[in-house]
C-alpha cells in the first residue's frame, strides 16, 4: 500500500505513485481532448463559469462543464476549513466546487488523463491536490472532515481490488479516512428510480430494468434502493444519516429535496412533486415514455414513497451523530432550487424552510454582479414570503386534464380559464395590459389551494413596462405545449398537436385567439426577454411556430428539399443546443412519413 505523499512524485502538478497503476476509465479520447482544449483556452475556470457553460455541446461535456454538477453540494453549507478526501475526482467539475469553499482537498483519480484534466480546471487553487491512483492501495496520514464518493460507489464491483464485498470495502475505506465528526457524502443512482420504470435505460448498463431486476447478471456497475444503501452504510460503521433527493438526479440537479419531510403528509403539505419538473433524462439514447414522470411521482408521493422511487440520492453518512461539531450539519430546509443557467446576474436559490413550524419561501441571489440597470427586465428577491399550504400546481392540473381518457378537454378548459380569469383580475383598468409583475404569471408559477382559488407565487421577474396579456398567455402555454407535447399527442385532447391548433383550444372558449401574425410578435417578446436573462442562445421559437401552424404535407411525401435537407436541419438544431426543437422536429417527420420512421 502505498503512503500519500511519502511514495508519490509531482509530475505537471498532479501527484503520481513512483509505480504507476491506472484504472483504464474514460469518457473516449475525443471527449477528453475537448476538453483539455476547452480548459487551456478558457480564462474563467471558475465552478460557476458562463465561458464553460457555453463551451457545452454533447452530455460528456455537460456532465463536465455544467453550473448545475456544483447544485449537489452547494445546500450542504461545508465550512472554509474543512479538510476533504474527494475519492474519484473525474474531470474536476466537484473538485473544482470544494477547491473554492473548503480549506484544503485532496482528490484521487485513477486515470492518469482524468487527474490532469482535474489539474487543469483547478489549476488555480493551491488548496487542492490531485493524486493519481487507485485509492484502495493509498493510505492517508491525516483523517478528513468530509469524505465524498459521488458518482463512485456504483463502480466498486470493477474498480475495486480489496477482497470481501466491494460496495461495502470502499464504504469502510472512507470511514477509515474520517475524523470523529466526520461526514461521507454519497451521490447514486437509486436502481428503483422513476425514470428507470418509465422507460429510460439503466444509466451505465444502457439497458432497460437490469437495477428493478435486481442486476441477474453479475459483476459489472449497480446502484441500490434506499434501504439497501443506508443499511449497507450502516453495516460499515456510520451511525447517523441524512437522505436528500436530488432532481432529476445527482448529475445536473436543479432541485434538493429532504428525505426527512417526504412522507404522504409532507408530500401534500409541501406540494414537493411540484419541485421537480425537469424532464428525467436518458443519457445513453433517446429514451422511451411508458407513463408521464410527473403523474406518477405524485401519485407514489401521496403513499410516501417519494423517497424510494428518487431517481438518485444523496446521502450524508456521519461517524457519529449529527451535532454541533459535524463538519456536515443536518440539513434544515425542506427543499431547495437552483436556477443557474441564467446570466449570473440572476442566479438564485428558492428555499422552503419551516419558520416557527410555518413553512415560508425564501430567494436569495447566488453571488454575481448586480444586474444592468439598462435591462429589459428585473429581478425581484423578496426575503421572505408566505407558502401555499397543501396546494396544487396549475400546470399538473392542466397535465392531469391532459391524461384524462374522458372530460379532459372540458376540464383543460375550465382549468385555463380560471387562469384567465385570474388574469383579468390583474388588468391595469381600461386596457389589455398586466402590471410589469406579471410577466411571468403562468401555470408553473400559480398554485390552486385547497379552496379552488389561484395564487401567484413566484413573481421574480418585473418586465420594464407593463406586459400585455396575450404574451403571457403566449408564453404560458408555450412552455406546456413544449414541455408537454407527447401527451397531448396521445390524449383525446388532439390528435394534431400543432400549436396553432393548441392555442385555439386552450383561448377560444374565452374568446381569445391568437394568430400566427400576432405569435410572430410576441415571440419576439419572448426572444428580448429570453435574451436579456440567458446566455445560452434562444430556441427556434419561428420555427417552432412555423412548423407546428404551417401546412403539413401528404401523409408519406416528403418536403420539397428532401430527406437529406430534414437531416441536415434536425442536425442543425442539435449542433446549436436546441435538442427538444430537434427530437420534436424528428418526430414530426417520423410520423409523418412512416414508411422512413425507423430512420427517424
Amino acid at each position: 500500500m502505498k503512503a500519500f505523499p511519502l511514495d508519490f512524485h509531482v509530475v505537471d502538478g498532479v501527484w503520481h505513485p513512483f509505480v504507476e497503476d491506472p484504472i483504464p476509465y474514460s469518457d473516449g479520447a475525443e471527449a477528453e481532448s475537448f476538453l483539455e482544449e476547452i480548459f487551456e483556452n478558457t480564462s474563467d475556470l471558475t465552478v460557476d463559469s458562463p465561458e464553460l457553460a457555453l463551451a457545452i455541446k454533447d452530455w460528456p461535456s455537460q456532465y463536465h462543464l455544467s453550473p448545475l454538477r456544483a447544485n449537489l453540494l452547494r445546500p450542504l453549507g461545508i465550512g472554509g476549513t474543512a479538510r476533504v478526501l474527494e475519492l474519484g475526482c473525474g474531470c474536476g467539475a466537484v473538485t473544482r466546487f470544494l477547491g473554492e469553499n473548503s480549506g484544503h482537498v485532496v482528490s484521487v483519480e485513477g486515470s492518469p488523463a482524468r487527474a490532469r484534466l482535474a489539474r487543469m480546471r483547478c489549476g488555480d487553487l493551491a488548496n487542492v491536490e490531485i493524486v493519481a491512483g487507485n485509492f484502495d492501495d493509498i493510505r492517508f496520514t491525516a483523517p478528513f472532515d468530509i469524505v465524498t464518493l459521488v458518482g463512485v460507489l456504483e463502480y466498486a464491483a470493477v474498480f475495486w481490488r480489496r477482497n470481501g464485498n466491494p460496495f461495502e470495502g470502499m464504504l469502510r475505506f472512507a470511514w477509515e479516512n474520517l475524523s470523529p465528526n466526520g461526514v461521507l457524502i454519497v451521490a447514486i443512482e437509486n436502481k428503483l428510480g422513476m425514470k428507470y420504470f418509465s422507460g429510460c435505460t439503466e444509466d451505465h448498463l444502457s439497458m432497460p430494468f437490469p437495477g428493478i431486476e435486481g442486476y441477474p447478471d453479475d459483476g459489472g456497475p449497480r446502484t441500490f434502493g434506499r434501504s439497501e444503501l443506508i443499511g449497507m452504510a450502516s453495516r460499515c460503521g456510520f451511525s447517523d444519516f441524512e437522505l436528500l433527493l436530488p432532481f432529476p438526479d445527482y448529475k445536473i440537479p436543479s432541485t434538493l429535496i429532504n428525505g426527512r419531510f417526504t412522507s404522504a403528509e409532507g408530500c401534500r403539505e409541501y406540494n414537493l412533486v411540484d419541485w421537480c419538473r425537469e424532464p428525467f433524462r436518458d443519457y445513453v439514447k433517446e429514451r422511451e415514455h411508458l407513463f408521464n414522470d410527473q403523474l406518477a411521482l405524485a401519485s407514489v408521493a401521496k403513499s410516501g414513497l417519494m423517497a424510494d422511487f428518487s431517481n438518485s440520492f444523496l446521502l450524508l453518512a456521519a461517524k457519529e451523530p449529527f451535532g454541533e461539531g459535524s463538519a456536515v450539519r443536518r440539513p434544515d430546509w425542506i427543499a431547495k432550487r437552483y436556477n443557474m443557467l441564467r446570466r449570473p446576474e440572476y442566479r438564485t436559490v428558492t428555499t422552503l424552510l419551516a419558520r416557527d413550524g410555518t413553512p415560508v419561501i425564501t430567494k436569495e441571489r447566488v453571488n454575481g454582479p448586480r444586474p444592468d440597470a439598462d435591462s429589459p427586465v428585473r429581478l425581484s428577491v423578496a426575503a421572505e414570503r408566505a407558502f401555499i399550504g397543501g396546494g396544487k400546481s396549475l400546470f399538473q392540473e392542466m397535465l392531469r386534464a391532459v391524461r384524462r381518457n374522458a372530460g379532459g378537454e372540458k376540464r383543460f378548459q375550465e382549468l385555463v380559464a380560471g387562469w384567465i380569469d385570474h388574469l383579468r383580475s390583474q388588468k391595469i383598468p381600461g386596457t389589455n395590459l398586466l402590471p410589469p409583475s406579471h410577466v411571468d404569471c403562468l401555470p408553473g408559477n400559480l398554485i390552486l389551494d385547497p379552496a379552488g382559488a389561484l395564487h401567484y407565487v413566484d413573481d421574480e421577474w418585473h418586465w420594464h413596462e407593463p406586459v400585455p396579456m396575450d404574451w403571457v398567455l403566449f408564453r404560458g402555454l408555450f412552455v406546456f405545449w413544449l414541455e408537454c407535447r407527447l401527451w397531448i399527442e396521445r390524449s383525446p385532447l388532439r390528435q394534431d398537436s400543432r400549436l396553432a391548433d393548441f392555442l385555439s383550444l386552450s383561448l377560444k372558449p374565452a374568446g381569445i385567439s391568437i394568430d400566427e401574425k400576432r405569435a410572430e410578435e410576441l415571440i419576439g417578446f419572448e426572444i428580448a426577454f429570453h435574451e436579456a436573462v440567458s446566455p445560452f442562445p434562444p430556441i427556434g421559437y419561428l420555427d417552432l411556430l412555423r412548423g407546428s401552424c404551417g401546412e403539413t404535407a401528404p401523409q408519406g411525401a416528403l418536403p420539397p428539399d428532401g430527406e437529406a435537407g430534414l437531416a441536415a436541419k434536425v442536425e442543425d438544431l442539435f449542433q446549436s443546443g436546441e435538442v427538444v426543437p430537434a427530437l420534436s422536429l424528428a418526430g414530426d417527420i417520423a410520423e409523418k412519413h412512416p414508411d422512413n420512421a425507423a430512420n427517424w
